[in-house]
């Protein structure tokens, strides 16, 4: 069985882990602090921190926007459902916006409506690596976190992901574009930014930094990701023309902007579980795209998100997919009932 996510670990990366761990520092150290440099370095930023967890880490990007206490940010109803935890954690409220109908992506629209009706910051998600145009986002001047976990690389035509915002943050989890096992990177736009997650990062009882250990996964992984992500554009390529033959409709980046290929997600024209239960027949692993958002919580409302919650199905797609494999994926997508 072909499963959904698999992380690309070869032998670089084995061999990184395997060096820090005979090293004499395994818990946070230079290894953690070289890759926040390349991350940094990557987005021409100030510098930032690796944390252990991705929740903690948008949590202290929140923190370091020193909002009152009350103020209302702005997320996607497809945003992950932990975003209303890291909120309420620190005593924010969450303006939900519905989504694009093209690709589930922020409605910018309705986000610069809830600006001007009061929204005092936007945490943007950026679903299966699409991406809206962030251009409005930054020139209505409110504070900006991007969340770049599935776009990492990607950009909406004039911006690299990861740039427009004050804080960036990519998720390292199991399923992630880059894994360090867990654990998440938040890297500051500049230094008044970096002092203000420094704030947070002192101030708080529980943040916990990533261990070495981690870090030297990841790290081995963020500088050969170009190539990787290369891979993701081929197998994306063979996979779109088997689904053109099929009644299904694959997702569309608009405008001038390129997508990161995190997966591979299709809107269902027929039934969902029909179409899981077929693929799962013929060896190949599929999952709700968006199982663990934000309208999971949600009874009614959003219809661009609930479309997307019940109808999106992910396929595999990753480089460790061999030729065989990719051409058994390609073979049961041009043929889904």
């Amino acid at each position: 069985m072909i499963p959904v996510f698999r992380p690309t670990i070869k032998r670089k990366e084995m061999d990184s882990v395997l060096t820090t761990l005979v090293s004499d520092v395994i818990g946070p150290g230079p290894v953690g602090e070289e890759l926040v440099k390349v991350f940094a370095d990557k987005l021409s930023a100030g510098g930032g921190f690796a944390f252990a967890t991705y929740p903690d880490a948008i949590g202290l990007a929140l923190s370091s926007l020193d909002l009152e206490s009350g103020s209302s940010v702005v997320i996607s109803a497809l945003s992950p459902a932990f975003y209303l935890d890291e909120l309420a954690r620190f005593g924010l409220e969450a303006s939900i916006i519905d989504v694009s109908e093209e690709n589930g992506s922020l409605f910018i629209p309705d986000a610069l409506r809830a600006i001007e009706e009061g929204a005092k910051a936007v945490l943007l998600h950026y679903p299966l690596g699409f991406i809206p145009e962030t251009e409005p986002l930054v020139e209505a001047g409110v504070p900006l976190i991007e969340d770049v976990t599935s776009a990492f690389g990607g950009h909406d035509g004039s911006r690299l992901c990861g740039t427009a915002g004050d804080y960036a943050v990519i998720g390292l989890e199991p399923n992630h574009l880059i894994t360090a096992g867990e654990g998440a990177l938040v890297i500051a736009r500049g230094r008044k930014q970096l002092s203000r997650l420094k704030q947070s990062v002192e101030g708080s009882l529980c943040a916990r930094l990533m261990p070495d250990f981690c870090a030297a996964l990841a790290l081995v992984q963020l500088k050969e990701s170009e190539g990787y992500f290369e891979r993701r554009k081929e197998l994306a390529a063979l996979f779109s023309k088997a689904v053109m033959k099929g009644r299904h409709n694959m997702l569309v980046q608009p405008g001038e902007g390129e997508n990161v290929h995190y997966s591979f997600p299709i809107m269902i024209e027929s039934s969902v579980k029909d179409v899981g239960s077929y693929a799962r027949k013929k060896g190949v692993e599929t999952c709700l795209a968006f199982a663990d958002s934000v309208m999971e919580s949600m009874d009614d409302g959003f219809p661009k998100a609930r479309q997307f919650m019940l109808r999106c199905l992910l396929f595999p797609l990753y480089p460790m997919l061999g030729k065989s494999q990719a051409e058994q994926i390609s073979k049961v997508l041009s043929t889904l009932p």
